[in-house]
């Protein structure tokens, strides 16, 4: 028996809300920043060292809200989360029992 299609199903997924489950949060990966050397030289952000990424936080798990706020940032390692779009640009899910996500971000 072959399934029946949902075909307004994309457009009604990007216009809802997502609330995560468990130990996630949804996240809005920010731009790479480039750094400059002593010497002038810019480093970009894919060379450096700790390799780590910023990102919004823009859904948290009521089991992380005490923790996790809309618009903390967070850092993260590259390669990790599930990427997902929402909202008609990229975003990423982490899951903090596995620590993927590395810490707040304060100015």
């Amino acid at each position: 028996m072959k399934r029946k299609a949902f075909p307004n199903f994309a457009k009604t997924v990007k216009s809802m809300k997502i609330i995560p489950v468990g130990q996630k949060i949804l996240v809005k990966p920010l731009e790479a920043k480039e750094t400059k050397s002593s010497g002038g030289i810019i480093i970009p952000e894919s060379v450096a060292v700790a390799d780590l990424r910023e990102a919004e936080v823009v859904e948290v798990s009521p089991d992380l809200a005490h923790k996790y706020s809309e618009g903390d940032h967070v850092l993260y390692p590259s390669k990790a989360g599930l990427g997902q779009e929402y909202n008609g640009s990229l975003h990423l899910w982490l899951r903090e029992n596995l620590e993927e996500i590395w810490g707040l971000a304060k100015n």
